[in-house]
């Protein structure tokens, strides 16, 4: 047992050995000289400086980025996503009324966001921007009743209507 433990010392020194010399030649290639530093500290001072002369630009407007509206980053096929329309007609009442033709619900969800048990449904209800509304809120006549983790249900005039997220996020 002494005699392979004595083998075995040179072994373990050499090892010893290389570490450490691979550790200070590391330490010395990532050192970088005080005077690049300098350099590098006084041109960012002087790019500060340039950037803080520029007049403030604009936003383009957001007819500008279309494309990226049709064309979402993150829907695998590339295109809008669509909503899936499920419309379930609610036991009426009164057989002797019909009700009035209801408009249907002309919106896409587009996503869902929430703290807690705080949620908003984030849908696209026309040219303009984004809508973000609650449980409780109407959209166009129709108000949301339920948040769902990929889908919204609405309700108006006894019917009700779901959207749904036509990709997963």
């Amino acid at each position: 047992m002494m005699i392979a433990l004595r083998s075995l010392v040179p072994l373990v020194l050499a090892l010893l050995a290389t570490g450490a010399a691979g550790w200070t030649l590391h330490r010395e290639m990532t050192r970088v000289p005080q005077e690049w530093q300098a350099v590098v500290r006084r041109q960012a001072a002087e790019d500060a400086d340039r950037l803080a002369a520029l007049p403030a630009q604009p936003l383009p407007p957001l007819a500008r980025f279309t494309a990226v509206r049709d064309k979402p980053l993150f829907s695998p096929l590339r295109r809008p996503p669509g909503a899936t329309v499920e419309e379930v007609a609610a036991p009426e009442d009164s057989p002797r009324s019909a009700p009035a033709p209801t408009r249907p619900l002309r919106a896409t969800l587009r996503g869902i966001v929430g703290v807690g048990e705080a949620r908003k449904a984030i849908l696209q209800a026309g040219p303009g921007g984004p809508v973000y509304i609650a449980p409780g809120e109407e959209l166009d006549g129709w108000t949301l009743m339920e948040i769902h983790p990929n889908a919204v249900d609405f309700a108006r005039d006894g019917r009700r209507t779901t959207l749904t997220l036509s990709y997963k996020p």
